[in-house]
């Protein structure tokens, strides 16, 4: 099943909410001011990336957690995967990082770019129904749509 549309036709915290609830899985694709997506599985979003917010793995930098050599070759190992892993569950199965210390920094980027996608005034939306990945490292109790959100609205204040 996908959906398809245009952010005047629907507000995307309200579709991500009901594609939470109803606890499906997929990728959000957005374009708009920028492009962005969301992996969701279960409901809960695994991943988000935006070409107008720093990437992942430079947030891990960022917060001490890995070196730039360690980067570097995680980025290059999920290029050369054919199952193509998230990027924190490549750095920790690496024993690069840890799940604990991975996860937050997972959050708090899902958090950035979400902020970043709400701000747009239009945009097209879709999201292609499939299996989401079997080794993310976030685990049940994080990821979930409606504390993500919240979290979105408590930054924007």
């Amino acid at each position: 099943m996908g959906y398809s549309g245009s952010l005047g036709e629907i507000d995307l915290a309200t579709a991500l909410q009901v594609l939470g609830r109803a606890g499906r899985s997929g990728v959000l694709s957005v374009h708009g001011e920028g492009t962005c997506l969301a992996i969701l599985d279960g409901g809960r979003i695994l991943f988000a990336s935006c070409d107008r917010v720093a990437p992942l793995g430079r947030r891990f930098l960022e917060a001490g957690l890995i070196s730039e050599d360690q980067l570097e070759h995680a980025l290059k190992e999920q290029r050369r995967r054919v199952d193509r892993p998230l990027l924190g569950t490549l750095l920790v199965k690496l024993c690069y990082l840890s799940v604990e210390a991975a996860a937050p920094v997972v959050e708090d980027h899902i958090v950035t770019v979400l902020q970043d996608v709400l701000s747009w005034p239009e945009a097209q939306v879709h999201f292609d129904e499939c299996d989401g990945p079997t080794d993310a490292i976030l685990k049940p109790g994080r990821g979930d749509v409606d504390s993500i959100l919240l979290r979105v609205t408590l930054n924007r204040a």
